[in-house]
């Protein structure tokens, strides 16, 4: 696995395309708090992700709404310029995912 990617995230029948990066040993996305697939994740704490190899992990992920983190991986990304998203908004948290 790459140190930065991107990676697909399977829930019901939606494939999303995040970019993540590996930060302390996990591999974290950033996304909108309103979105579908955070709020798939709380109600049912299990997902699959696919690489972009084709190699797939049902996981356990970890939603992660501080402020001060959601930032600091955002500006990360951002340096390793693996971020979809331009600018930061109040409306990002973190998705952490341990393999």
């Amino acid at each position: 696995m790459k140190d930065k990617g991107i990676l697909f995230l399977h829930y019901e029948d939606k494939h999303r395309k995040l970019n993540y990066v590996i930060r302390n040993g996990k591999i974290c996305v950033i996304t909108s708090k309103t979105s579908n697939k955070v709020k798939y994740i709380k109600k049912h704490q299990t997902v699959v992700i696919e690489f972009e190899d084709g190699n797939m992990h049902t996981v356990n992920p970890e939603v992660v709404e501080q402020d001060g983190f959601v930032k600091e991986l955002f500006d990360y990304m951002t340096d390793l310029e693996n971020n979809h998203f331009k600018k930061y908004m109040d409306q990002f948290l973190a998705v952490e995912f341990n393999l």
